[in-house]
């Protein structure tokens, strides 16, 4: 009979010894693809890097193209009422130049940024492995960041080098973590008496378990600053880019201004203004954060599409233009004018 519950209860121990296992493996696995995840996102910003880069060079070239346009201009037309009229060209030159500078102190600003993010990190987490003796890590020598110079360029590979050494040490930290694992599954293996060593073995899944929240710690530092740069990152490209179409149009720009071009209606200025708005706001291909929004625009489309499951009878619909509301299923909230769905009022044709 003694035989029978200890065979039994030996199943339920391997049961849950096997369980422990495959819940370990996936943490295991989920935080080295985590910390794998991290160089590929860094990778990601690096090209946007050398886009905007290669943009700004591109940028640079064209402006010149101003320059060079009107001291041609000017040498076989320096009369006074020439050069006044030439005086818009050469406006428009250095306006440009003014604009791609503060594209280009953007971009100091931002390298320096990330530099300083790394950096600083780095320090952190050698300096409090050291002193916990988690893992004895050597500093390296990168150069001091300057709080006070914000616009000083530390140079692109030096942030690489600094995100690598990060990176290295976060593989180490894993590797640490995947040990102590197997150590604890060890003695659980091994011996046989596993019920007077549990709080040796809680211990010591305890300590390991401080270890893997500090690596995720340090991986969701890695992952905020990240995310940081990569969206600002994107809208200053998205800036040049725009830029970019405005100076190709001015280049481009084949017809001579009159009168005619002048528009007398003012909102048809301000529709301009406000499609441009739009189309920057809700440009999917450099901003994927408004894909939420777009579907909900399609959800009031499904609304409208559907109105007659509601039984209700004909309306006019007025949209509440609120982008950033959320549409919720449909609760009717009627009053003598009409019906309230989700964030679409409905009212009644009295026509």
């Amino acid at each position: 009979m003694n035989k029978k519950i200890d065979i039994k209860r030996e199943k339920i121990i391997n049961s849950d010894i096997n369980e422990l296992k495959v819940v370990n493996l996936q943490k295991c696995k989920a935080t080295q693809e985590v910390i794998e995840k991290l160089q590929i996102n860094f990778d990601g910003i690096q090209e946007i890097i050398n886009e905007i880069n290669l943009s700004k060079n591109i940028l640079s070239e064209k402006i010149t193209e101003f320059k060079t346009m009107y001291t041609e201009l000017v040498k076989t037309n320096n009369t006074k009422i020439f050069l006044f009229c030439l005086d818009s060209l050469y406006f428009q030159y250095k306006s440009s130049i003014m604009d791609l500078d503060a594209m280009e102190q953007n971009r100091k600003f931002i390298m320096n940024r990330m530099y300083s993010d790394y950096y600083k990190l780095y320090h952190i987490i050698v300096l409090e492995l050291n002193e916990k003796r988690i893992l004895q890590i050597e500093l390296k020598t990168y150069p001091q960041y300057k709080d006070l110079d914000v616009l000083y360029e530390y140079g692109t590979e030096t942030i690489k080098h600094i995100h690598s050494d990060i990176l290295l040490i976060l593989h180490k930290l894993y590797e640490k973590f995947k040990t102590n694992q197997l150590n604890v599954q060890e003695h659980v293996d091994t011996k046989k008496s596993v019920l007077s060593i549990s709080n040796f073995l809680n211990t010591l899944k305890f300590d390991n378990g401080l270890l893997e929240n500090q690596i995720m710690l340090y991986i969701n530092y890695m992952a905020f600053f990240q995310f940081s740069q990569k969206k600002i990152l994107v809208r200053l490209y998205s800036k040049m880019r725009d830029f970019n179409k405005d100076i190709e149009e001015y280049l481009n720009f084949k017809e001579i201004i009159s009168i005619d071009d002048i528009r007398s209606n003012k909102s048809d200025e301000y529709e301009n203004m406000n499609s441009m708005n739009y189309e920057e706001k809700y440009d999917e291909e450099y901003d994927e954060e408004y894909d939420e929004k777009y579907e909900k625009e399609n959800h009031r489309e499904f609304i409208r599409n559907n109105i007659n499951i509601l039984n209700i009878p004909k309306y006019e619909m007025e949209e509440n233009i609120s982008i950033e509301e959320e549409i919720h299923s449909p609760e009717n909230i009627q009053d003598e004018d009409g019906v309230m769905i989700g964030s679409i009022y409905v009212t009644h044709n009295k026509t």
